[in-house]
């Protein structure tokens, strides 16, 4: 192994570090947002995603999916656009309906994991994770992990 890739896999790292601890730093202020965020990490970590987020849909509004807390670990500018198409997918299955897409290597899709958490009457909530790389559906302990975290 080069000396090169060490180097440039420890880059990754602390930048995604670097990515958390400012994260962590803006949410402090808000303990309720705080609070998400902490669970967030957990989720990112339980999946490998590089973004989790828990975003909600106006149910009388044109569909557009707005973030409420957002972890992104691959982007110094936290991304905040998210495709519905997953969390339509996710609502369709019910509450907690989750909905698994793994992405396939052959495509530019991501991986995306998706949980419809419910609705408080004029808004529907999800919890959203995803990659840039394609992967394995998540089985059992993962998944069960997962609901138990978005509940």
């Amino acid at each position: 192994m080069s000396v090169a890739r060490v180097l440039r896999l420890d880059e990754y790292r602390d930048r995604r570090v670097y990515r958390l601890k400012m994260a962590q730093a803006l949410h402090r202020a808000d303990p309720a947002r705080g609070g998400l965020l902490a669970r967030l990490v957990e989720v990112a970590e339980w999946t490998g995603s590089e973004r989790v987020a828990v975003v909600w849909i106006d149910e009388y509004g044109p569909g557009l999916v707005h973030p409420h807390v957002v972890l992104d670990l691959l982007a110094d500018r936290p991304r905040r656009r998210f495709s519905p198409d997953p969390l339509q997918k996710a609502w369709e299955y019910g509450i907690p309906g989750a909905y698994d897409g793994t992405g396939d290597s052959g495509t530019d899709l991501s991986s995306t994991f998706a949980i419809a958490l419910g609705s408080d009457g004029s808004r529907a909530w999800f919890l959203v994770a995803d990659s840039i790389s394609p992967r394995p559906a998540f089985g059992g302990p993962v998944r069960d992990r997962l609901m138990f975290l978005a509940g």
